[in-house]
């Protein structure tokens, strides 16, 4: 990893960390613009910085800087129900990054598909065994799925269809599709 890299992916965490802090107002659902910076950051970056921000982000919030959503931090978040989406984050970035710049423009939203299926993958069953464990919380699978899946499916649609919208934007020269 060069300056450029660890310069770059360092400036794309700070992104995730504000996208965490800005909280929309909308109906039932927490809506953050977490989700809009990991995936531009998988969409202008390489694979490598990519993965790299998102590591910057969640080595920052381990240690204690307050950089989660709601400006959680510190080693116990590893309990909090919602470390599973934090930990998600690491393959859906690249998940995104290697389909996004390997599929036809017409096909690229299933990037985003894979990315989410494989955050939820990942998330679920963390949330469910924090919660079990240390909230002394047992919620039916089925619950879960729609309280912590369903009712934020369609904001993290609109986050993708941002990104990818805003990517398409970028000058040639900004974007850093491929890895070295």
């Amino acid at each position: 990893m060069n300056v450029k890299d660890l310069a770059l992916s360092s400036l794309f965490s700070v992104f995730i960390i504000i996208g965490s802090m800005i909280k929309i107002p909308v109906p039932f659902v927490p809506f953050t613009l977490q989700v809009l910076a990991i995936c531009l950051s998988a969409l202008l970056l390489t694979r490598k910085q990519a993965v790299m921000a998102v590591l910057i982000y969640i080595i920052m919030g381990l240690i204690g800087l307050p950089v989660f959503a709601g400006g959680m931090s510190g080693p116990n978040i590893v309990m909090s129900p919602t470390f599973g989406f934090i930990l998600g984050f690491i393959p859906m970035v690249y998940i995104i990054n290697t389909l996004y710049h390997k599929l036809p423009k017409n096909r690229r939203f299933l990037a985003f598909v894979a990315g989410e299926t494989i955050l939820y993958t990942l998330a679920l069953p963390i949330l469910y065994f924090n919660l079990k464990t240390y909230h002394g919380i047992a919620l039916p699978i089925s619950k879960l799925f729609i309280s912590y899946c369903f009712m934020f499916i369609p904001t993290d649609v609109l986050s993708m269809t941002l990104s990818a919208f805003i990517a398409s934007r970028m000058p040639e020269h900004i974007k850093n599709k491929k890895d070295a």
